[in-house]
């Protein structure tokens, strides 16, 4: 029994050794560590980017939007969460004594502390970014483009044609009463009236276009 106690603390030093070992290893791999997850996020985030630069045409969220908060916020974060994620990595020049074990150890913890400080600075913003994209898009889907306030000058010929679209005009005059043109394609004016009917008006039916809020 008295023989075997020696063979068991040297076990337990072994076992300690191996991880001493792993914890300096650890230790000396957590500035690349750091550098990893802050390219990682960089990555994300500027594809993210180009997501969010891509729905911006896609919904249509600058004719949905009239604050220039909601629209350019979100990128505005995403370029300040890159920019942050760069100076992770970006190296510095420090003096350092290669035989001080000392200054060595203290100059790494401040090399790991002023990365990680930065890396979650820059996952804070990579978070507000998403939620700041995700709040402007979400808000662009349920609101309708802002619609024009037209009217027609139409010519004699075509006035009964216009009131058999249900189509009414001023007293007297050529001109149709305000009416909301929701698009415009190819020639044809896509108009909504009061009961909510779409029609299609033919450019060619008309001699002019008034818009009355712009």
């Amino acid at each position: 029994m008295a023989g075997s106690e020696p063979k068991k603390a040297q076990k337990l030093s072994d076992f300690t050794k191996e991880w001493v070992n792993f914890g300096h290893q650890l230790y000396k791999e957590s500035p690349g560590k750091l550098d990893e997850a802050a390219k990682s996020l960089m990555t994300i985030g500027s594809s993210l980017l180009t997501v969010y630069i891509g729905a911006i045409t896609l919904f249509k969220i600058n004719e949905k939007l009239d604050s220039n908060v909601l629209i350019f916020g979100p990128i505005f974060f995403w370029l300040l969460c890159i920019a942050v994620c760069v100076f992770v990595y970006f190296p510095g020049v420090r003096e350092m004594d290669a035989f001080n074990v000392d200054q060595i150890k203290n100059t790494l913890n401040e090399i790991i502390g002023n990365k990680y400080t930065k890396l979650r600075i820059g996952a804070g913003l990579f978070v507000i970014a998403l939620c700041f994209s995700t709040y402007t898009i979400g808000t662009s889907l349920w609101q309708e483009p802002s619609a024009d306030i037209i009217q027609f000058v139409v010519a004699k010929e075509q006035i009964s044609a216009f009131e058999n679209m249900t189509i009414k005009f001023e007293n007297g005059s050529q001109k149709t009463i305000p009416l909301v043109l929701t698009g415009k394609k190819d020639n044809l004016y896509h108009i909504k009236l009061n009961d909510n009917t779409s029609v299609l008006v033919s450019g060619e039916m008309i001699e002019g276009v008034i818009y009355k809020n712009k």
